[in-house]
């Protein structure tokens, strides 16, 4: 039977993990960052391309900040939306000790068109004086869809 205190950490880590999607997709860069321990890392596996790695706040905001950007432009430059709307599913947790867990969890990308992509996150928390944050978090891209219906990546059945 599961603790009360473990009962809570979990939903904690649930509200790190929406968080970390709302502030994604409403452009709160800095908000994002701030989600990590302060030598935390974030690295982003795409596709087929080598795994980037960001350490630390001001290097993780700056990873967000280009994405940002590319979003913008595209604004820009096709004039659709570029509102996006990540969709977190089947986030399971395990508690590898009072102060620390890990976790992974599906992520769905919807965008103007629909789906875009879709991939997972695997996790690793930390209980800090601020409340949990990711010490590691990977993301792995494993598939999309572009505007034209195209499929690249990974489908699974």
């Amino acid at each position: 039977m599961m603790q009360p205190d473990e009962a809570a950490a979990r939903e904690e880590i649930r509200d790190l993990a929406a968080r970390y999607n709302l502030y994604g997709d409403t452009g709160r860069t800095e908000q994002e960052a701030r989600l990590f321990t302060a030598d935390g890392t974030l690295e982003f596996v795409d596709l087929d391309a080598a795994p980037r790695r960001y350490t630390g706040h001001e290097d993780i905001q700056g990873f967000f900040e280009g994405v940002k950007s590319a979003w913008l432009a595209e604004i820009r430059d096709t004039g659709v939306s570029a509102r996006v709307f990540h969709h977190l599913t089947t986030h399971v947790i395990d508690m590898a000790g009072p102060r620390t867990a890990r976790g992974t969890a599906y992520v769905a990308l919807i965008r103007h068109f629909g789906l875009a992509e879709w991939g997972r996150y695997t996790d690793e928390y930390t209980l800090t004086d601020s409340g949990w944050r990711f010490s590691y978090r990977r993301v792995t891209r494993e598939g999309e869809v572009g505007p034209d219906g195209d499929v690249r990546g990974e489908v699974h059945g």
